[in-house]
């Protein structure tokens, strides 16, 4: 699609492409999304892009028997062998007691009645209806849809194209019934969402339903498949955390009336029909969609003379984050979300998963009034360059990071990584960012200019400490923990407030600097909860470096130590806040 795009634009810039990827909350988006990258990067050689991309590839989880994305904002809709599946089994398949009147056939058979017959159809027209009537919406005018789905060749009820791979399924499941291996009654109770509808059942629907029209329409067999596939063409749109500190969430209360405050200035001030609001970290535990509930219910609360906003949520991680945890809760968040606003159908909230670093590009142009990151951005893209001598040997063996008994070399490394990412972070934000749009970052910092703060250091000594424990068990090679480095940096005050300056995109409304309180849980040791915290941000760069079979008694021995350090010695880790 890109490429046929690009050749029509010889002589003119190409346009941004904004993809947006659908599926049911089940589907594996965390596959998709894990090859994302190399799939830029291949695509931008073939385009002869050295750096930035103007593709951008986006999640969005949801059945499309219903509204998925944000209004008048899409040219092109694509949908291949999908909408041959029903939403659900249709409930006219049982009977008042619950019993299925299509037994042991699984989908339309010569010896199903036409009351069988009728169920599926009447599920396909309430099904289709409600697809047809939710792309209205989302299609800009003059939009166009291509659909790619199995179809029956004429109006007789039963299609032996459809029909036959569903009597051998039967048939193989009445073989495992005959060995004793399936019971007859859970046969009997199966039944398939599938429809395969004529051409004449299409074109009533699009008809009755009034939205498009249809510019082309064709039938076709498939090889090896003795049933008939179509293509429609429409066309003339009518109506138009793993957190570093567990105890970052009391943190994250202090400044959380200060963040949201923030959002409803930042919506009051630009009173957008559609607002556009980015979460960059998101990670994938339960605070992710909290923070989108609060946010709403913030924005709500401002709208009650007039109707809220249409929300567009864009959730951010790395392509190896778990998006798929988040996407399957996301129909049960939908319901409530709804319920709590008092609407029982269509939903003004629309959340997509936007995979990638935010060390670079990640939205299109233009397309956001606030971002908001809490716990991230001490997380550099890499580990610096500038800890490795010409013989890539570590300067800072065996300490991780920045510590008392690191070199100034050690420290100019951190340093440089951090200036070099901030400085594209903020560029890259200030190109996604509509004017008078918001941001409001959340990271670890240090108190002052000094190289060391132990508030932060203390934390990667321990984790020295307890790798050494495994070199003297003989469990870890002392070479290995030479090698490793984290990409970790907490900036001072002054170093974010120059390097803002010198960029030059933003200013900075409010700054604030807050101690980490500890963790005080029921369940669990202070240390315990940092280990776990920890190990949910390196576990994966430990078990590629070192191998996965020392993570338990790694993190065992880590969480015992900071127990054992803290009631020695009271280290609170620096919070900063800010607004630009």
């Amino acid at each position: 699609m890109v490429e046929v795009i690009d050749k029509t634009t010889l002589n003119i810039p190409p346009p941004e492409y904004r993809v947006y990827l659908n599926d049911l909350p089940t589907n594996d988006f965390n596959a998709v999304f894990k090859i994302l990258p190399d799939f830029y990067k291949q695509l931008n050689m073939a385009r002869c892009q050295k750096n930035e991309s103007s593709v951008f590839i986006a999640g969005y989880p949801g059945t499309f028997y219903g509204r998925l994305f944000p209004d008048k904002c899409l040219h092109f809709i694509y949908s291949s062998y999908s909408l041959h599946w029903l939403s659900r089994i249709p409930p006219g398949l049982y009977d008042k007691d619950g019993r299925s009147i299509n037994k042991g056939r699984f989908y339309i058979s010569e010896s199903s009645s036409l009351q069988v017959f009728k169920a599926y159809f009447d599920q396909f027209q309430e099904d289709f209806s409600l697809f047809l009537q939710s792309r209205s919406k989302e299609l800009l005018p003059r939009g166009r849809m291509v659909l790619i789905l199995l179809g029956r060749r004429d109006q007789s009820h039963v299609d032996r194209g459809n029909s036959f791979l569903w009597e051998l399924l039967s048939r193989s499941f009445a073989t495992l019934v005959s060995k004793g291996e399936v019971k007859q009654e859970k046969v009997d109770e199966y039944d398939s969402h599938f429809y395969a509808p004529s051409r004449n059942e299409i074109e009533g629907e699009v008809k009755k339903e009034g939205s498009f029209e249809i510019d082309r329409f064709e039938m076709f067999e498939l090889e090896h498949y003795a049933g008939p596939y179509m293509i429609l063409l429409f066309y003339e749109f009518k109506v138009m955390e793993a957190l570093l500190f567990v105890g970052s969430k009391k943190a994250s209360d202090l400044v959380k009336h200060i963040t949201l405050k923030s959002l409803e200035e930042t919506y009051i001030s630009t009173t957008p029909e559609s607002l556009g609001i980015a979460d960059l970290g998101c990670s994938c535990g339960q605070n992710t969609l909290s923070t989108v509930r609060e946010m709403v219910e913030v924005i709500d609360k401002t709208t009650l003379n007039i109707p809220p906003p249409e929300y567009r949520v864009y959730l951010n991680d790395l392509p190896t984050n778990d998006f798929n945890a988040v996407f399957k809760i996301l129909p049960d968040f939908y319901k409530q979300l709804n319920m709590a606003r008092c609407q029982k159908n269509e939903s003004s909230v629309f959340i997509a998963g936007y995979p990638g670093t935010f060390y670079g590009r990640l939205f299109p142009d233009k397309c956001l009034h606030f971002i908001y990151s809490s716990y991230s951005l001490h997380w550099l893209s890499r580990i610096p360059p500038g800890l490795y001598d010409k013989d890539g040997r570590s300067i800072n063996k065996g300490r991780f990071y920045i510590s008392e008994s690191s070199s100034l070399q050690v420290f100019k490394a951190y340093f440089d990584q951090f200036q070099e990412d901030f400085s594209l972070f903020l560029q890259s934000r200030s190109k996604e960012l509509l004017p008078r749009g918001r941001m409001v970052l959340i990271l670890l910092g240090r108190r002052d200019q000094s190289h060391v703060d132990r508030g932060n250091s203390f934390l990667w000594e321990l984790l020295s400490r307890s790798f050494a424990t495994l070199v003297s068990k003989g469990e870890v090679k002392q070479e290995k923990v030479d090698e490793y480095d984290s990409h970790f940096y907490a900036p001072s005050r002054n170093e974010i407030e120059d390097e803002v300056k010198k960029e030059g995109s933003f200013e900075i409304d409010r700054f604030e600097m807050f101690e980490l309180e500890h963790y005080a849980g029921p369940y669990m040791s202070h240390g315990t909860a940092v280990a776990k915290s920890i190990r949910a941000i390196q576990e994966s760069m430990i078990s590629q470096h070192f191998g996965e079979e020392i993570l338990d008694k790694l993190f065992e021995d880590y969480g015992s130590l900071i127990d054992e350090e803290m009631a020695i010695e009271d280290i609170k880790p620096i919070n900063e806040y800010y607004i630009t």
